[in-house]
């Protein structure tokens, strides 16, 4: 046995012809180049590598996003195959893709509630237990460490929920007290703008005065 280098790089898909048999190559996760997909359609054959777990939680990195694992798995899911191989366990069927599914997208149903009632990530990975899947192994090493990682991812799309406007009102004392005083104020400005009275002035007399001479005529 010896190793062989590489002498192709898959950016997205590719598809080569060994011996009659068409064998499918894909980028199993958009953002990462570490993990692929391998269909054999003649055979119903898909090889999916490090993408499923068996008994065990699977395991998210910085290579490994959960949106993109979820989605690839559905894609998977969704193609014509029989038999699926994975590099743990040795489930083939189906229903071998329930467990990892299972998971990851109730992590993140479960991530994307706290974040949008503003719970941290340290409360969030405190109180998201997940006990359906306590048994399977790895989840003691690296349940608390996936939602750490995913609530970081899921933080940059998910928005919190606007906080309510609250809008103080007065005790039904202090109102009743307001409306009183209101209608002081109105009384007040009614006689302001009562017409004052205007007094009549009475006309002046004239001083005639009468010379001497004209008294003697």
């Amino acid at each position: 046995t010896r190793l062989v280098p590489l002498d192709k790089r898959i950016d997205d898909s590719y598809s080569v012809t060994v011996g009659g048999v068409e064998i499918e190559i894909k980028k199993a996760l958009k953002d990462s180049d570490k993990y692929l997909i391998v269909n054999i359609p003649s055979y119903n054959v898909v090889f999916i590598g490090d993408m499923l777990s068996h008994n065990a939680i699977p395991i998210l990195d910085d290579e490994r996003s959960l949106l993109s694992w979820i989605d690839t798995l559905k894609k998977i899911e969704d193609k014509s195959w029989k038999r699926i191989i994975s590099a743990h366990g040795i489930r083939t069927k189906r229903s071998a893709l329930n467990s990892t599914k299972d998971y990851l997208t109730t992590l993140e149903k479960q991530l994307t509630r706290s974040i949008k009632n503003r719970v941290d990530k340290s409360a969030s990975i405190e109180s998201i237990k997940m006990s359906k899947f306590k048994e399977e192994r790895l989840y003691d090493e690296w349940h608390k460490k996936n939602i750490a990682i995913a609530y970081s991812e899921l933080k940059k799309i998910v928005k919190p929920t606007p906080l309510p406007i609250v809008v103080a009102s007065l005790p039904v004392s202090n109102q009743i007290k307001e409306k009183k005083s209101s209608k002081k104020v109105i009384k007040k400005k009614e006689v302001k703008a009562k017409k004052p009275k205007i007094k009549k002035s009475k006309p002046k007399k004239e001083k005639i005065k009468i010379t001497k001479t004209e008294r003697n005529k």
